[in-house]
């Protein structure tokens, strides 16, 4: 049997830079739709891949708190990164 967080475990190392190009268009596309939430209200960001997500969204609403989950451990490991090397 296996589980669903391990689905990334082959690819999860080349996954980020896979996604590159498609983030520079769906970044832009985050900050709009986020473009007026309220400083106070919380985003999550469920299946937060490798973190680029889960930036675009705390630059664009830098007071709201911020919940990402993200199952695959090799993914994780990238968000976690992403995350502790943002200001």
């Amino acid at each position: 049997m296996t589980d669903s967080s391990s689905a990334y475990a082959e690819a999860a190392e080349f996954l980020d830079v896979a996604m590159g190009p498609t983030w520079r268009l769906l970044e832009a596309r985050v900050r709009q739709s986020l473009a007026g939430v309220p400083g106070d209200h919380p985003v999550v960001d469920i299946g937060a891949g490798t973190g680029r997500g889960v930036l675009a969204a705390a630059h664009s609403v830098p007071a709201a708190p911020l919940v990402a989950v993200e199952p695959s451990a090799g993914l994780r490991a990238v968000l976690l990164a992403r995350i502790g090397a943002d200001p």
